[in-house]
């Protein structure tokens, strides 16, 4: 009778977990999207397409206009800067902040942040834009990209363990964010070939490892 009684509580508490979850994840996608304020324009306002601290590379900006929006850009008040003429970057002792144009072209061709502290977690990336397209991740590492083919963004995210078992999560911090212009990161993809793969979900990264592709290479 005990042991019956037990049975039914396990399963009542399991089936409110689950309706808890539920619930949870219907109310989380009518939610407004969150972005980090690494994800936002100065004056708070989110961009249109994904950007950092408000620039991203379009074939509307000019190399030098992104190099002014960042040199205002409070975060970067005290930054040292180094101007190579194709790239220009700003260090503190908390991240490092570039941009880079190619040689035929005065258009802003990419930025990059790589940050060195918990600032930023995968949640903050999925509360912005969901979850990410693809994944891509390699064996022996505690590296996983995660890939958004709508905004060219690649987001690298450092997992606490090696891949056979670690699942992705929420927690995990990011500490490279790379935006290219949409032709760019089709060539990156392809680059990237055999280890690509399709969102899972928050699942062991073994479960992206090792497996046929799902994406089509050209």
């Amino acid at each position: 009778m005990i042991v019956r009684r037990w049975l039914i509580v396990c399963v009542l508490l399991s089936a409110a977990l689950a309706s808890s979850v539920a619930l949870a994840r219907v109310l989380g996608s009518r939610q407004t999207p969150r972005f980090h304020v690494w994800l936002r324009h100065a004056n708070g306002m989110p961009c249109e397409r994904a950007c950092i601290l408000g620039v991203a590379p379009s074939s509307a900006l000019s190399f030098e206009a992104a190099q002014a929006i960042l040199a205002e850009h409070p975060l970067v008040d005290n930054a040292m800067l180094i101007n190579r003429g194709l790239t220009v970057h700003w260090r503190t002792e908390s991240f490092v902040l570039s941009i880079g144009r190619t040689q035929d072209s005065e258009q802003l061709a990419w930025i990059n942040l790589q940050l060195r502290q918990r600032d930023l977690q995968v949640r903050d990336l999925v509360a912005a834009y969901g979850i990410p397209d693809y994944v891509a991740a390699a064996n022996n590492t505690i590296l996983t990209d995660l890939l958004y083919a709508a905004h060219g963004l690649q987001a690298s995210a450092l997992r606490e363990a090696l891949p056979e078992g670690a699942p992705l999560r929420l927690s995990h911090r990011v500490y490279n964010l790379y935006l290219v212009k949409d032709e760019q990161f089709q060539a990156l993809l392809r680059q990237i070939g055999g280890n690509l793969k399709a969102w899972r979900g928050f699942v062991s990264v073994a479960r992206y490892l090792n497996r046929p592709s799902r994406f089509a290479v050209p």
